[in-house]
């Protein structure tokens, strides 16, 4: 222990450094560092002199009681007249609620709030109307680009609704499959060309394919995806060139197999 220091601690003004150090919210081990002892040392001093033990333990519940308030004003949602006055913007209400209540009252920290939270306000803005624009139905400025992209040219006079719902409109509407469509369906899905022969039987078409065989899955999904519900068809596989087989095809009629020496199967 550091003999005769400890005196210099138990008069009036030293029981009020202590009490104030305690009060700042230092840890045992930082009032050590500043009396200039060790841990242990304040430890001997707090068990043998009460007076330095008492102030300590004032200096703390004093810290104690301030973090019991902040937050017991926090959780009830602490607002002063100062704060209704100067925060407009809602991320710097947000941000009241995570510091000390002590800045309740504060001209200059309430200012520098608000002046963090408008620019914020005005981000988080943006990002929820990035997510409207996502979608026709509550696009606003972005409906000229869902416009061009559905092919619409919206009367100057229509409102936004207007325009958002004649896009809905236009997006549920489904063009009839002609013939040409079917056949670029059928050759996007089975990576070889196909055609299609309209009126081949009542009711019915044909699809021919240049290609091998694994390709017909791949092409009748496609179009039974896209022909209209009451048509039938059939699937011809050939290595005709396609003119050639189409030309044969449309002549000798769907039912033929043969064309000379080239095989068209089912």
């Amino acid at each position: 222990m550091a003999k005769g220091k400890y005196q210099e601690w138990l008069t009036p003004d030293g029981i009020t450094r202590l009490e104030a150090w305690a009060r700042d919210g230092l840890t045992d081990e930082q009032l050590a560092a500043k009396i200039g002892i060790t841990a242990a040392t304040l430890y001997d001093w707090k068990n043998k002199y009460p007076e330095i033990s008492e102030a300590l333990k004032r200096g703390k519940e004093v810290v104690d009681i301030e973090v019991e308030n902040a937050l017991l004003k926090r959780a009830l949602g602490y607002h002063t007249e100062l704060m209704d006055e100067i925060l407009k913007s809602q991320t710097a209400q947000r941000i009241i609620d995570f510091v000390a209540p002590i800045y309740g009252n504060g001209y200059v920290a309430l200012w520098m709030f608000q002046a963090i939270g408008k620019p914020l306000d005005a981000i988080a803005s943006f990002v929820d109307s990035l997510r409207d624009q996502t979608i026709p139905q509550t696009a606003t400025w972005s409906l000229p680009i869902w416009e061009q992209e559905y092919g619409v040219t919206p009367d100057p006079a229509w409102t936004d609704a207007q325009r958002q719902a004649n896009l809905v409109s236009k997006m549920k509407y489904i063009p009839p499959v002609n013939p040409a469509k079917l056949a670029e369906y059928a050759s996007a899905a089975a990576g070889v060309p196909c055609e299609v022969i309209e009126n081949v039987a009542k009711n019915t078409f044909a699809v021919v394919l240049r290609a091998n065989s694994d390709t017909i899955d791949r092409a009748k999904k496609a179009i039974d995806e896209a022909k209209p519900a009451h048509l039938i068809y059939v699937i011809y596989v050939t290595l005709l060139r396609s003119a050639q087989a189409v030309t044969r095809l449309a002549a000798a009629g769907v039912r033929a197999k043969h064309y000379g020496e080239h095989e068209v199967t089912l």
